[in-house]
């Protein structure tokens, strides 16, 4: 019940359709990789959560893994 609440409030990022993003990406078999927040340092920040922060040591990025 939460997450239909939740869904139904939920405002689109960057006009993206999470039920046509889904649908493609299970046609397809492939992982959404979303290109306006890649895995990268720069996606984290710059100043106090650049690549060399103490506050980034051991930052690892994951990805769903289609098994």
């Amino acid at each position: 019940l939460f997450s239909r609440l939740f869904q139904a409030n939920a405002i689109p990022f960057n006009q993206q359709d999470f039920e046509q993003l889904r649908s493609e990406c299970l046609q397809s078999g492939s992982l959404f990789c979303d290109p306006t927040f890649p895995a990268t340092w720069d996606s984290l920040g710059y100043n106090q959560l650049g690549r060399y922060s103490s506050k980034t040591i051991g930052v690892e990025w994951k990805r769903p893994t289609v098994s």
